[in-house]
């Protein structure tokens, strides 16, 4: 299940996918970091416990300076 938003100026926004529970369906492998990115999205998304007490902010600043 993918629930979807949109911002003010239409952009749409992923606030939830099921998919995030097992990036591996998404072709990602443990090592990536965004699989570990959608792990912690689920994580969020869930209430789950995150052990490594890395936020969602903090994994997305980390790829986006891979980029």
């Amino acid at each position: 299940m993918t629930i979807y938003d949109t911002t003010e100026d239409g952009e749409i926004i992923i606030l939830f996918d099921s998919r995030w529970e097992n990036p591996e369906t998404l072709g990602y492998k443990p090592s990536d970091p965004e699989y570990k990115l959608l792990r912690r999205l689920w994580e969020e998304a869930t209430g789950e416990n995150n052990s490594e007490n890395e936020t969602a902010d903090e994994a997305t600043e980390v790829l986006a300076i891979k980029d």
